[in-house]
């Protein structure tokens, strides 16, 4: 948990206790250590990340995956074989709770960060047809419609989400 709430402050020396606790025995110490370096620098964040995408415990792999998903084109082949697993491993358990709208909008960011915008407009519409109140996916949906030059529905889906005014 202290990895974890030391991911609020990037400064070279989270990352140097990131990196020292990627290789530590226990899963939920790498897994915090993960966290840490979600605001590295793209090259260091490939380099430490990458190893982890084998790794033996799951959430660690998946967690790597998540990392390295906007990264992901860069990575050597052998590298990127493994990213393929492991971010397989993640969409089936976020489809897993798929009646969840905050999966839906987990899968979502995840195919936005991989460039894959049909995919991520379809989680952020499915979380939005299965809980209208979840107003997190709002934003998300209204930035793929502005990428997509469509910024009158985006600014009026987000209008939805203001209160009426009195």
């Amino acid at each position: 948990s202290a990895l974890a709430r030391l991911s609020r402050y990037a400064s070279p020396a989270a990352f140097r206790a990131a990196e020292s606790s990627l290789r530590d025995r226990s899963g939920l110490v790498r897994l915090g250590a993960l966290q840490i370096l979600d605001a590295a620098p793209a090259p260091e964040r490939l380099a430490l990340v990458a190893p982890l995408l084998g790794d033996s415990m799951r959430a660690v792999r998946q967690g790597a995956a998540w990392e390295l998903a906007p990264l992901a084109d860069s990575l050597a082949p052998p590298d990127r074989r493994a990213f393929d697993r492991a971010a397989a491993e993640f969409v089936a358990s976020q489809r897993y709770n798929a009646d969840q709208p905050a999966n839906l909008l987990t899968l979502g960011t995840f195919y936005t960060q991989r460039g894959r915008d049909d995919s991520a407009t379809a989680e952020f519409r499915a979380a939005l047809r299965l809980a209208p109140d979840y107003a997190q996916s709002y934003p998300g949906l209204a930035a793929r419609w502005r990428a997509q030059g469509q910024a009158r529905a985006a600014d009026a889906l987000l209008r939805a989400l203001r209160p009426p005014a009195r």
